[in-house]
Formats: structure tokens, sequence, C-alpha cells
């Protein structure tokens, strides 16, 4: 019995200056012949602030939930980007099976046709870039240390967000964007309805996308299950560039098509 890939999922469903009412979803992996205890602990500045407790039984669908309470919550926001430590531990009896341990802040996130996008309650203007999975010389491989670099010289700058182009983020990247508070757009990919090779997948219709049938979803679903426990992901979403375009086509589909708001 283990932790699932990507498998512990917070949501911050309230948070007033008094509290924070936050959502845990944990899955695991492999069928035990015993039920597993779960807990799950926030801390912040070496203090726990919060603690929930699920057991999952050997008959249930591996999913164990929760909600976690936070008193006086210090909120998450690109101004202001605290975070809680977070640690999951999976026992059973006195053995402890597995343990995961990361940062999450707490902060919600909707969007509006007035308001546009609301980040704890308020409106918030982006000032981002797109910015692309390589670092110049150094390559395509993913290195922590460049990655908290790149994402500490955009916010000096004066960004606050920032569209992956064009692949979802790394989770060093997402680590950076969390810490140094900037606001992401995960992007699967630059195209849409249109292909750009024989074998990729542009050419699937909106319905096809939304309903992720099983051709697809294993492409789709580890970009916003993997930012289940990323603050700095705002929305997720698959853009269609504006070259191409065709005599008297509409360049309204150019517009970038989001999937949801972060959770």
């Amino acid at each position: 019995m283990r932790l699932a890939r990507d498998g512990v999922r917070l949501v911050t469903r309230s948070l007033t200056d008094a509290a924070a009412s936050v959502d845990v979803e944990v899955r695991l992996d492999h069928a035990g012949d015993s039920d597993v205890t779960v807990d799950v602990a926030l801390a912040a500045c070496g203090a726990e602030v919060a603690r929930t407790r699920m057991t999952v039984t050997r008959d249930a669908d591996r999913i164990g939930t929760g909600t976690l309470t936070v008193a006086g919550p210090r909120p998450w926001s690109a101004e202001h980007p605290f975070l809680y430590d977070c640690t999951v531990t999976v026992s059973s009896g006195d053995d402890r099976l597995d343990s995961d341990a990361f940062r999450v802040g707490l902060r919600t996130v909707t969007a509006n046709a007035r308001d546009g996008l609301v980040v704890n309650g308020k409106p918030v203007l982006l000032r981002g870039a797109c910015v692309h999975h390589d670092h110049g010389v150094l390559g395509a491989a993913t290195f922590r240390d460049a990655e908290f670099r790149r994402a500490r010289i955009l916010k000096e700058q004066g960004f606050n967000a920032i569209r992956s182009a064009h692949n979802p983020l790394s989770r060093d990247a997402l680590d950076a964007c969390d810490e140094v508070g900037l606001y992401v757009m995960d992007e699967l990919w630059d195209s849409w309805l249109e292909q750009k090779t024989a074998h990729d997948l542009a050419d699937l219709d909106d319905r096809q996308w939304l309903t992720g049938r099983p051709a697809t979803s294993r492409y789709i679903s580890p970009c916003p299950v993997r930012c289940h426990r990323c603050t700095a992901t705002a929305c997720w979403g698959r853009l269609r560039r504006n070259e191409g375009l065709h005599d008297g086509e509409d360049p309204r589909p150019s517009i970038g098509r989001t999937a949801r708001a972060g959770g």
C-alpha cells in the first residue's frame, strides 16, 4: 500500500480572516488486506495548525477524504506567497507504510465575466510572459536551480504570472512559482483543431476533449492532476496560435481555450 502518484489533492473551499476550510483527498495504490489510516497535517513556521485523519477500508475505492480547518489563515497570493508545510502519512497499526511532504498555500480562485480572474475574493490583473521549457545553453532538461533563478528574475522585473509555452511546466518550475509568487496558466500544447503533425491529437473535437475519451485521457489528465497541490496554478488550457489562418477564416478560435480555473 502506498500513496498514488500525484495522489494528494488539497482544495481551499473557503477562506476568511477567521478561518480556512480545505478539502483533502488522498488516493492510494495497491489493494491491501487491512484497513489503513491516513494522517494529513499542516504546519506554519514549525508549529502544527491543522490535522485530519481518515480511514481507508480494504473494500473501498482506495480514496480517503477529510477536511482541514485552519484558524487565522495566511492566504497565498503573488504579492504574499506564504506556504504551509504539509505532511501525509499512511499507516497500518504501528507500521508506517508511506509518507510525503510538500509545501502548499491557501487561496481561492474563481473567474467571471465582470471581474475576470479573482484570487482570494479580489480581482487580479495578470502581468505575464510566455515561458518555454528550455534554459538556453542548458538545454531542455529541468534543473531546479535554473527554474528558481528564472522565476526570481521574472518576479523582480515586475511579472506576476507565466504561461507555459507550449508544454506543461515541470514540477520544479511549479514549485518555483509557488515560492516566489507567480500565477500559472499551465498549457497542454499549442494546437487546437488543426493538426501540425500526422499523429497529434489536434483533430479531436471539443466534445471528445471535454469527455476525455480513453485515447486522450492519458495525455490530458496528468496536467491538472499534478497541479492539485500547486498553489500557483490559476488555470489550464490549450491554445491555437494565429499563424496559418486562411483567407476568410474566423480568427476568434485563435484565442486560447481555458479548460477550467484552478482548484
